[in-house]
Parts: structure tokens; sequence; C-alpha cells
């Protein structure tokens, strides 16, 4: 493409910028360090020159926290778990979100650990208009109560730590235990048979165990089927052992199939669902 193509007008560059946009959405499942859009690719659809593309994509960025610059073009996400696993399964946490939105009580005291789907929840409660104070670890939950005036915000403070885009340690941990919300909502990477919760990272594992032994009401577990297929790194917490512990506590899966599944998966993943239902968790279908 030469490069001798003069500079766009204001209009023509939000022309460019809404086609790049376009582009974007078609590849947005991208993974991997390789530019989810290319300067070139992006000159060469929209007939202009390198730096006219190089521009457009700068601006979409400038105006999103999910992508960033990297060499010859843009990707979605930082270089973090949390940031890469936000645009992954969006139709399949929508779905999640909407189940959860007409399941909780409103008005209650919602404590919310780190994960996107848990993110996911979050706003679709403020595009929903349902006020509850919140109290969160998750730097996720926090940008999207910083851009509305819906819910009360209590952040725990803590170690950040990038990877999971949330705080730890002890302060969090302390936040959680003194608040005592009346539900909780939490984000897993694993549901055994036996009814054990499971998170990838170690650094989660004390956020979450106080999470949930500090609710008083109400716990909600959204998960999609593909996390019941196997259990993961580290268990935070045991389903029965928690029924046992607070007798009064309603616990709730929301949770929605995988079309990716295929039978013997499916097959598997709705046993582990029958076996909680069966300790007394409600499943809530999206």
């Amino acid at each position: 493409m030469s490069n001798t193509k003069k500079k766009p007008g204001k209009e023509k560059f939000l022309e460019l910028r809404s086609n790049a946009f376009k582009m974007l959405l078609d590849k947005w499942q991208s993974r991997g360090t390789e530019p989810l859009l290319k300067y070139q690719d992006v000159a060469n659809a929209l007939e202009v020159n390198r730096k006219t593309a190089r521009n457009v994509l700068q601006d979409i960025v400038d105006i999103s926290a999910d992508l960033v610059i990297v060499s010859g073009g843009i990707r979605a996400g930082r270089d973090t778990y949390y940031h890469n696993q936000i645009h992954l399964a969006r139709k399949a946490k929508d779905k999640m979100a909407d189940a959860f939105v007409s399941c909780i009580t409103e008005d209650v005291t919602l404590a919310c650990s780190a994960g996107t789907s848990v993110a996911y929840c979050v706003r679709r409660l403020i595009e929903n208009r349902q006020y509850h104070v919140i109290v969160t670890n998750n730097i996720g939950v926090l940008d999207l109560l910083a851009r509305s005036d819906i819910s009360g915000l209590v952040f725990t403070g803590g170690e950040y730590v990038p990877m999971i885009h949330a705080c730890i340690g002890d302060d969090a941990v302390k936040a959680f235990d003194k608040a005592k919300c009346q539900a909780a909502l939490i984000g897993v990477s694993g549901i055994s048979e036996n009814g054990d919760l499971f998170v990838r990272h170690s650094p989660e594992v004390g956020v979450l165990y106080r999470i949930v032994q500090s609710t008083t009401q109400h716990i909600y577990i959204v998960a999609d089927l593909r996390k019941c297929l196997e259990p993961d790194t580290w268990r935070f917490a045991r389903i029965p052992e928690l029924r046992k512990e607070k007798k009064d506590i309603k616990i709730n899966l929301i949770t929605c199939s995988d079309k990716s599944l295929n039978k013997n998966q499916l097959a598997q993943a709705k046993r582990v669902v029958r076996s909680l239902e069966k300790m007394g968790v409600e499943v809530t279908w999206a």
C-alpha cells in the first residue's frame, strides 16, 4: 500500500475506526502473542497507508482497557491470566450473568471474588440497575463500579496480583471477614463429584476460603459445565463440609452447557451436577 495517500479528515478517520472495530470483532477470540489485527492487513482492507492504519488502531487501544499494542498490530488482553480469559466463552458468561441477576435478592451485601465470570455478573447488575453494596478484591469489578452509580463499593485492599487482576493477603481476608456479607458470588476453575471447589492460582485460596466462611445467607457459584470435567490444582472449600458448618446457608450453582463438549464429557459433567444437587445445591441452568 502506498504511503502517498493524504491524511484523512476527522469524519473519514471515524469511519476508518468504525471499520477497524468490525474487523477486530471478527477476530476477537484470537489467542497468543501474535497480533489480533496487523497494521498492514488493516491498511490493505481500508485502502489507507500503514501509518494511518497504525493511528486508527492506536486510537482504538486508547479507548479500551482490554487491548494492547504489540509488534505489528494489536491484540486482545494484557499479559495476565485474567485479561486473557475475559474474552473467552463470552456467550456462556453472558448467559450465566443473566441467570444470576434473576436469582439474587435485591439490596443484599454481596462479596465478589476474583474472576472474569464474576465481572460479567456484576456488569449485568449494573446494566439492570440493581443496587447492591459490593465487597470485592476483584479489580475488574472495581473498574466496572468506578464507572457506574448503581452499587456501593467496599474495596478490600491487599497485595495486587496482576495475573488474577485482584488483591490477596491479610488485608483482603480481614475485609471479607469483617463485612460478613449476606451473599457471595464466586468463580471457580473446577468442581469435583465430591463437591470440592477448586481455583487455578494458589494466592486465591485464602481469600476464597474466607469469603465462603464469612457469608451469612447465600453462596452463588458461577461455572460452566466445562469446569465440572476435572478438578483443578488448589481446593479452597468442600460443599458437604460447608453444609455441616453453615446449615442455614443456601448454595446455588449457576451453570450452562457447552457445545464443544462431546457426549462423554457432557455425561460426566452432568453427573457432577447431579451429585451436587444431592448435596443440597440448587442448580440454575442458564
